[in-house]
């Protein structure tokens, strides 16, 4: 669990504590990859797949309200999940 100060930092446009948040949560970008990556052909761009995860990282950690009843791993889940498809749709691969 992440403090609650280092939520308000990120909030106030700390790129530290963002940083901070982004290296906590980063295991769970890979877990939802490799789920992801078991599902696609073996030629899949695994490189892509890891950028677009974090793209989809960074997008949680902006938009995530730390006050939300919602906890942070399944804002983020969905957010990623996203992430990843519409990358997989701009390469045509769903």
């Amino acid at each position: 669990m992440i403090a609650q100060s280092v939520w308000e930092r990120a909030q106030a446009g700390d790129s530290r504590a963002l940083d901070d948040l982004a290296r906590a949560y980063h295991p769970l970008v890979g877990r939802i990859v490799r789920k992801f990556a078991r599902r696609l052909p073996p030629h899949a761009d695994w490189a892509e797949l890891e950028s677009a995860g974090n793209a989809g990282l960074l997008r949680a950690l902006l938009g995530y309200d730390p006050t939300s009843p919602v906890q942070f791993e399944a804002y983020a889940q969905a957010i990623i999940r996203s992430t990843l498809l519409d990358s997989l749709r701009a390469q045509d691969w769903a």
